[in-house]
């Protein structure tokens, strides 16, 4: 799995909600992350001014196929 944060100002302001995009962004990214399957890959990369010259890679990962889930039995 591959999510692209974008880290921009553009996403800076608030809307009527109160919630800025990137808040919303974090929102749906967090949501994400909790249904991975054991055994997945996972890169979240931030989106700038410089992603082509220069890429943020701000995670890279592989959950382990013995991973434990919270609340599960």
């Amino acid at each position: 799995m591959v999510l692209a944060v974008d880290l921009t100002q553009s996403i800076a302001i608030a809307g009527p909600d109160h919630k800025t995009e990137f808040e919303k962004s974090i929102d749906a990214v967090t949501k994400l992350l909790a249904q991975v399957r054991a055994g997945s890959r996972v890169t979240i990369i931030g989106v700038t001014h410089r992603s082509f010259a220069q890429p943020d890679i701000l995670l890279s990962a592989t959950i382990p196929t013995d991973a434990v889930i919270s609340g599960s039995a």
